[in-house]
């Protein structure tokens, strides 16, 4: 396998810092729930994708395109603006903290450590359903270069 596309349904959740806390002498740090739940997901997700198949080995590059939901309080113009992408996306999550879950979450199962991404484009876009599109491959060298795929 060169390559996995998939989509991640529902609200991009962006990764957190483990919460550290201290009972009596002992530390302990956990991850909140919604950032655990949500890379739970995208690592069944990437599972089932992979179909038994190992990960990815060598350079890979990584799109991931984030939909976030048009608010309900926007007018029918500002809301046609958003669907025809004039209206820039500037919300929150930020795309760095939700690329770095995806990345986690990927980890292990597309490709072996996150170190081996070396192009990356993340997008951000206005969509009537939230959602996380994310699509991994393998990297080929050519004499100019990396190319996405071997048969450019």
């Amino acid at each position: 396998m060169d390559e996995i596309r998939f989509s991640i349904p529902g609200k991009a959740v962006p990764w957190k810092a483990p919460q550290v806390v201290q009972r009596g002498k002992f530390r302990m740090a956990y991850s909140p729930k919604v950032s655990s739940d949500k890379k739970k997901e995208i690592q069944e997700i990437a599972r089932f994708k992979m179909d038994g198949e190992a990960p990815l080995e060598g350079p890979v590059f990584l799109n991931i395109r984030i939909y976030h939901q048009i608010p309900k309080s926007y007018s029918k113009k500002k809301n046609q603006e958003c669907l025809e992408n004039s209206a820039c996306c500037m919300v929150t999550p930020d795309v760095t903290n939700v690329v770095k879950l995806v990345e986690d979450g990927l980890k292990g199962i597309v490709f072996v450590d996150d170190k081996q991404v070396c192009q990356q484009a993340n997008h951000r876009y206005w969509s009537l359903d939230a959602g996380v599109n994310v699509w991994v491959g393998k990297l080929f060298y050519a004499s100019g270069g990396m190319i996405k795929d071997k048969d450019s």
